[in-house]
């Protein structure tokens, strides 16, 4: 729609992690680098990461489009899968053409998968997208795909790539073996100014255009509400040149980024200072080679250190402020003294009727007398007259005593009707898991406690307790996780007073699925506990 108008072959900003627009700027290149030679130098575990958005699927992608054939490589993407669907993904992304329905098989074959490819002289790597989604069971499989060795060599090595949560499961100490044998670490930051404005026109230039598309006081609004951010870049961009096109504008100025910037969900950002204008446009600098050069722009400093201007503001300052001076020593002579007699930090102060001490500090011994008598209330604020008004008491001549009648038994209390409990509600709790573990997520741990002080009001109402997994597979592994699962909740339950013999257990596997197993979203909902009342006991 707008590469006529701006002279592009193809939409340079579009937000997909195309490796064709890598740009190796900045700690990118270094992070390129670890990449490659945690690669070369056969090291086990590597960790690459950065905040979501920094384009870290992008440089993977960038690095596997240069490998050469000696390199069987395999991106997964999705690591907060069950285990044995982790499993099956590891296996089809190296093209091994098996379902696995258990663990040991899957070792036994990925095993002899390495040693063929090791035997061929090629080296295996794994990329672990997103690894922050992994768990611990998760991690701790992981770590023994890469205790498959032979000769002292390593077998495979695993590149993790996520956000930098993932460093503090890595930080835990029964992580300690998955840290020492991690051999190379990088991290991507969020880019510059400059950074942002050679990311933005290499982009441009991938795309077929060396235009001046972009004015630099539109530069430094896209770095402000970007943040640096390369994924923010491209969402403010792409935005820009759509806005641009409609109104056939071929330069794009800061006011059109700034009403951009409205329609393009961002992180919040303080609002961005008022652009002024400079005499002289500093132009951004194209790196050259591997490294970027820097030019002084402007105007030269003044030779004394100081402009004629600056020279003058300091001028008048300081006359100001001696003839201030002089007017408030010679007005403080004409006032009458009273005498202070200071002493360390208590000092005297002469009063109409008698002697006021303060302790006080000796920084502040140096208050005028003046201002201490005003904190002293006048006498005539005090006063001097009772705290409290006499009464006068009149005296009764004739006292008049009444008998009491006689107390009268209350009538005994009406027994209390008997307590009819309401159905127990709600009938049924659905509870969140965690990927591949029998452990509740946060808000299924207060769900389950709020339903838990409702149940312990029926003392004779049954439940049921039902787990699940969220797989395709219907193995006996899948089958043995949702029971555990089923029994993990029945002891929370037990120990938060319910009743054992009021708990039925039953381990569902991959039956009764609410959502398909094919995406994230629908694997979190299937991967559940649910608590189902069969029978209050009202």
């Amino acid at each position: 729609m707008y590469k006529s108008l701006y002279k592009l072959k193809s939409k340079p900003f579009e937000l997909h992690p195309d490796p064709a627009f890598l740009w190796l700027g900045g700690k990118y290149k270094e992070a390129f680098s670890v990449l490659r030679d945690g690669m070369v130098d056969n090291m086990g575990f590597v960790l690459l990461t950065g905040a979501a958005g920094m384009g870290k699927t992008t440089l993977i992608n960038g690095l596997t489009r240069v490998l050469k054939n000696n390199v069987v490589w395999a991106v997964v993407s999705d690591p907060g899968l069950e285990r044995i669907d982790l499993y099956n993904k590891i296996g089809s992304a190296f093209g091994i053409e098996k379902k696995f329905i258990s663990k040991v098989q899957f070792l036994i074959q990925f095993s002899h998968f390495l040693h063929k490819a090791h035997d061929a002289e090629k080296k295996v790597v794994l990329f672990v997208d997103d690894c922050h989604l992994l768990n611990q069971s998760m991690l701790e499989e992981l770590n023994l795909l890469v205790n498959i060795e032979r000769d002292d060599a390593r077998l495979i090595d695993i590149f993790f790539v996520g956000q930098p949560g993932f460093n503090e499961m890595l930080d835990q100490q029964k992580n300690k073996d998955v840290r020492q044998r991690l051999g190379l670490k990088a991290r991507l930051v969020s880019l510059g100014k400059n950074e942002t404005v050679y990311y933005i026109k290499h982009r441009l230039k991938i795309s077929g255009t060396v235009e001046k598309i972009f004015s630099a006081r539109a530069f430094q609004v896209i770095h402000h509400y970007s943040q640096g951010v390369p994924r923010s870049i491209n969402m403010i961009c792409e935005q820009s040149l759509r806005v641009g096109f409609q109104r056939d504008d071929k330069t794009i100025d800061y006011k059109l980024i700034l009403e951009c910037v409205q329609n393009v969900k961002l992180p919040p950002v303080p609002e961005m200072e008022e652009l002024k204008p400079s005499a002289v446009e500093i132009k951004p600098v194209e790196p050259v080679g591997d490294k970027p050069v820097s030019r002084n722009v402007g105007r030269q400093p003044h030779a004394a250190g100081l402009s004629v201007g600056k020279r003058r503001v300091w001028f008048f300052g300081i006359s100001f402020f001696l003839v201030c001076t002089g007017l408030w020593l010679y007005f403080s002579s004409q006032k009458e003294e009273i005498p202070i007699v200071a002493e360390s930090s208590v000092f005297v102060a002469p009063h109409e009727h008698n002697s006021v001490v303060f302790d006080v500090p000796e920084a502040v011994s140096s208050i005028p007398v003046a201002v201490l008598e005003r904190v002293e209330p006048e006498a005539s604020e005090i006063g001097t007259g009772p705290l409290l008004e006499e009464v006068p008491i009149v005296a009764q001549d004739v006292v008049t005593v009444v008998e009491p009648e006689p107390e009268v038994p209350p009538p005994p209390p009406a027994p209390a009707p008997a307590l009819v409990l309401p159905p127990l509600q709600p009938r049924t709790v659905i509870l969140g898991l965690l990927p591949g573990e029998a452990r509740l997520t946060v808000d299924a741990e207060n769900a389950l406690v709020e339903f838990v002080e409702v149940l312990l009001q029926y003392p004779n109402a049954r439940v049921v307790v039902k787990g699940f997994v969220s797989s395709n597979n219907d193995t006996s592994e899948n089958m043995q996780l949702s029971e555990e699962r089923a029994a993990s909740v029945q002891q929370l339950l037990i120990e938060r007073g319910v009743g054992e013999d009021q708990i039925e257990v039953r381990g569902m596997g991959i039956k009764d699925p609410v959502a398909t197993n094919d995406t994230p979203t629908g694997r979190l909902k299937n991967r559940r506990v649910e608590v189902e009342v069969i029978d209050d006991g009202v």
